[in-house]
């Protein structure tokens, strides 16, 4: 087991920590009815009795993945009162987040090294993963670590992690890059509980969103469903400034 595995083995690990605290404003109340529409759908078509584990996809990374993900996570905790852990690797995609250094932040990233290393290069929890204050969310950017080995090897290892972490959070949230540009999302969907798609109206096309299915389906993963985001500026002020 990795060191992160061993941190989050037992329920409580997480609140025994000390986690870097941010602080981040609410989505805009318009949204909070949907958004905990989404959570139920989510739980109501998976198996209860232990965390879930969804990711949320797009076609070419400019339909708002990192938005959703951070905006349903914040409702689940505040309104729901969910333990929730958003992992991001879409934002990279789109530079429209600063790294952890550029933002002068101590924030290392979280990397999926190879097993005979684990120990040595994987980064403690507190280091790695971000705390909303007050808040039982929890945050982590993704950056130029899934892909270390090829995708079906990163995907078996990442998927083995996040099995350590379900027994801690009621969601985890994971957002990796573009289909359309990176095969991860598609070979991690099979070791998973499911996949939500997340569309632009106006501008993600028919056939995309219809190949993304086939793709996920064909590799073994379930679709739980679709998110339509409407909006044009996809990234929130806060959570640029976050990481």
């Amino acid at each position: 087991m990795t060191k992160i595995d061993l941190a989050f083995a037992h329920g409580g690990a997480v609140g025994q920590r000390r986690y870097r605290e941010i602080d981040v404003p609410a989505p805009p109340v318009r949204d909070h009815l949907e958004l905990v529409g989404l959570y139920a759908a989510i739980e109501a078509a998976l198996p209860a009795g232990r965390g879930m584990v969804v990711q949320l996809v797009s076609s070419e990374g400019k339909e708002g993945c990192s938005d959703v993900a951070a905006a349903a996570g914040w409702v689940a905790v505040a309104l729901l009162g969910k333990r929730v852990l958003v992992l991001d690797d879409a934002a990279d995609s789109r530079r429209s987040l600063p790294g952890p250094h550029e933002a002068g932040l101590s924030l290392p990233e979280l990397r999926l090294p190879d097993q005979a290393k684990a120990a040595e290069h994987t980064a403690a929890p507190e280091q790695v993963i971000a705390k909303v204050r007050g808040m039982d969310l929890y945050l982590a950017p993704l950056r130029n670590g899934l892909m270390q080995t090829t995708p079906l090897a990163a995907a078996k290892g990442f998927a083995s992690l996040l099995d350590g972490l379900r027994p801690v959070f009621d969601l985890i949230l994971v957002v990796p890059r573009p289909m359309g540009a990176d095969p991860f999302g598609r070979v991690f969907a099979r070791h998973i509980d499911g996949t939500v798609l997340v569309v632009e109206a106006e501008r993600t096309r028919g056939a995309a969103a219809a190949a993304m299915v086939d793709q996920i389906s064909a590799a073994g993963g379930v679709v739980l469903g679709s998110v339509l985001n409407r909006r044009r500026h996809h990234i929130p002020r806060w959570l640029r400034r976050s990481f």
